[in-house]
């Protein structure tokens, strides 16, 4: 037994044996194909086309913050269409470099305590009052927004001028004359000084304004604009209360108190059933008769700079707002349409049509184009490159100042910086 034990073992140590070794010789087979072949080489990134010798070039935000009513990627669209020399947005950015250039020599008219007489009570008292903000607010903006377009200090420090003054000078807003009376004083403010903070949010990411200097702005807009005028009237049923929203919602924003900038945004759909009606009409702008026109323009215009900041910042599509038969867009083509068909008004009697100008509201439907495929593009027709803004040669109030520079074809929304 111990001899089959033995040859039993030693047979097992002969396979053993046998298989290790040709386990030693056993060799990968080589592919010939592959067997010089280099290491892959990782793609090389696209160089970036140089800018041609008279090129705009943006100066980059160092803030994920601002701009956001004017966002990064849509600077940079209008500046590549420029560059590019296209229309309509080279004429408009040589108007706006031509204006930007008008204000180099202004002085600011900032004032200790804001506030104007009543418009119906004498116009041209009221204007005159308030023509000091209504230009540094459009000086601030029209400079900013060259800066933030070609970079040129120049205007960046021209926009900043003005902005400092309001911010150092400004401790009041007073609303009512010395008899105790409203003056629409606070909705001129929320008006005019919502353009300003436009201008600064084309600032606030840029490193030519100084920190103290920015954060002057914002204790100015928090501790007098704010709470002597934005938020008085933020909740008037009227074009007051659409002002006052826009503007509270730009403050905020500055502020960089972004969940306040969402809790003001989110309180528009459930304010607009109460402004619009069925057919498109809205109410409490139509019952001024003569001038429910005008009014209607000057509502629908804080709406839709309200609907492009939520846009811009919360991410919502206020365009497209619809609640049953109501919806913006019906009102902002009830308002077309007696613009032009005055005499079928049926809120007054005209009796001739108004002569098309470039005013109000051609800024409105300009801005409107982006948003609505061109829809409005016949009627804004000879009047580009339009600025908002005006009537006549004066500066009015703060519409869609810039509507035709700033237009971005076939516009998308998706989180910033991306259009």
């Amino acid at each position: 037994m111990k001899t089959i034990h033995f040859y039993i073992n030693l047979l097992l140590i002969v396979v053993l044996t046998f298989s290790f070794e040709s386990c030693a010789e056993f060799k990968v087979p080589v592919i010939e194909e592959y067997a010089n072949a280099e290491e892959p080489k990782p793609e090389e990134p696209e160089e970036p086309e140089e800018p041609g010798e008279n090129d705009l070039i943006i100066p980059i935000s160092q803030s994920t913050q601002f701009p956001r009513f004017h966002t990064q990627a849509q600077i940079e669209f209008v500046a590549g269409k420029i560059n590019k020399k296209e229309e309509p947005w080279k004429s408009a950015y040589n108007k706006l470099i031509e204006l930007a250039d008008s204000y180099q020599d202004r002085e600011h008219e900032a004032v200790e305590d804001f506030h104007t007489p009543a418009f119906y009570g004498g116009q041209d008292e009221n204007i005159d009052a308030k023509q000091g903000l209504a230009l540094d607010s459009h000086a601030a903006y029209a400079n900013a927004l060259a800066y933030a377009l070609n970079g040129d200090k120049k205007y960046g420090n021209k926009a900043i001028y003005f902005l400092n003054a309001w911010a150092a000078i400004n401790k009041t807003i007073t609303e009512n004359d010395k008899d105790g009376n409203d003056t629409g004083t606070v909705l001129t403010a929320a008006n005019l000084i919502s353009q300003m903070m436009i201008a600064a949010d084309l600032l606030l990411g840029q490193d030519i304004w100084a920190a103290t200097e920015k954060t002057a702005f914002k204790t100015w807009i928090q501790s007098v604009a704010l709470p002597q005028s934005f938020r008085l009237i933020r909740t008037k049923s009227n074009n007051w209360g659409d002002w006052g929203l826009f503007a509270t919602a730009m403050a905020y924003h500055i502020l960089e108190l972004n969940d306040k900038v969402k809790e003001e945004l989110d309180r528009i759909p459930a304010r607009l059933p109460k402004c619009i009606s069925a057919d498109g009409a809205m109410p409490n702008e139509t019952r001024r008769e003569a001038n429910g026109l005008w009014y209607t323009y000057y509502a629908l215009t804080p709406i839709t700079l309200s609907a492009q900041l939520a846009y811009n910042t919360i991410e919502t599509n206020l365009f497209t707002w619809q609640s049953g038969e109501k919806s913006l867009k019906k009102a902002l083509d009830y308002l077309l349409y007696y613009e032009l068909n005055r005499t079928e008004w049926p809120h007054w009697t005209f009796t001739t049509d108004k002569v098309r100008s470039k005013d109000a509201p051609t800024d409105l439907y300009e801005a409107m184009n982006d948003y609505f495929d061109d829809e409005y593009k016949s009627f804004v027709g000879s009047f580009q490159p339009v600025l908002g803004g005006y009537k006549g040669n004066r500066v009015s109030h703060h519409g869609w100042t810039f509507a035709t520079l700033m237009r971005v074809t076939d516009r998308k929304m998706s989180k910033y910086p991306n259009l």
